[in-house]
């Protein structure tokens, strides 16, 4: 919703909620922003299509 807004500090607000969430959620599970980061590396030049149909049903 900020993003519809326009409001460039609103979007920082909420960037900052859902960042911090999945930082929780990952630090829960234990894993780190490093796993993330692994997977971003993992997918680059990939699209998105494509690398969903490669997970099948895992």
């Amino acid at each position: 919703m900020a993003g519809k807004e326009g409001k460039r500090l609103k979007v920082v607000w909420e960037s900052t909620d859902v960042i911090y969430h999945v930082l929780v959620l990952l630090a829960f599970y234990g894993l780190s922003i490093e796993d993330v980061s692994q997977e971003m590396r993992r997918r680059e030049g990939i699209s998105g299509i494509d690398e969903k149909a490669a997970r099948g049903n895992k």
